[in-house]
């Protein structure tokens, strides 16, 4: 972040920035610094390189058409990006239509270790309106709903959940641990184990 939030950027103002590390006499420092911001006052969150270091996952509100009632970053969606040249951007989240603040925001992405799938907190289609997971392949298809935290009525039913970061058992990437939380600011984080189905890994 290079700027704080304001009423127009409530996420704050960032770019993205990619460098190699090296060392010289024992001390560490950045050579071949280069900087993404094609819409500068975006929000960008990066996350990983993919399995094989050819792209970086990251969220973003790039592209996002502009509202007074829905500011771009209350819909943030995921992409990967060329790490080596910072271009052949790919949205990998689903083109799906955006209805007002928070309908399809989109975070906390990571590549799911031994498979092609990224695993991404969405709130699209969530009935309490917070945020459950779903898996994409890395090129963006195949979408599918793999926790069920915002459904009524569904035996994953847990109330108003934000589903944030987590980490996978290295053993089973079904089992992840995750930061789960029931209010929107975020003030108080639970870790819970959560079991994913058998379909996220197909």
């Amino acid at each position: 972040m290079h700027q704080g939030p304001d009423l127009s950027h409530p996420l704050g103002q960032w770019a993205m920035k990619v460098a190699r590390l090296q060392w010289t006499a024992g001390t560490p420092h950045l050579v071949d610094l280069r900087t993404y911001d094609p819409e500068p006052g975006r929000f960008f969150e990066p996350y990983e390189f993919s399995p094989n270091d050819q792209r970086i996952l990251f969220a973003s509100d790039i592209h996002v058409p502009s509202g007074f009632l829905s500011p771009t970053a209350f819909n943030s969606q995921i992409w990967t990006i060329d790490a080596a040249h910072l271009d052949d951007l790919r949205r990998v989240s689903p083109p799906d239509p955006i209805h007002g603040m928070f309908s399809d925001y989109n975070e906390f992405a990571f590549y799911i270790p031994g498979t092609d799938r990224i695993l991404f907190a969405r709130t699209f289609e969530a009935t309490a309106h917070g945020l459950d997971y779903w898996t994409v392949d890395s090129n963006g298809a195949d979408p599918r709903r793999v926790t069920f935290m915002n459904e009524p009525g569904n035996p994953e039913y847990l109330g108003y959940s934000q589903a944030l970061g987590l980490a996978f058992d290295p053993h089973d990437p079904r089992l992840i641990v995750t930061g789960l939380s029931h209010e929107l600011g975020t003030k108080s984080v639970q870790a819970v184990f959560i079991k994913l189905g058998a379909n996220v890994l197909r």
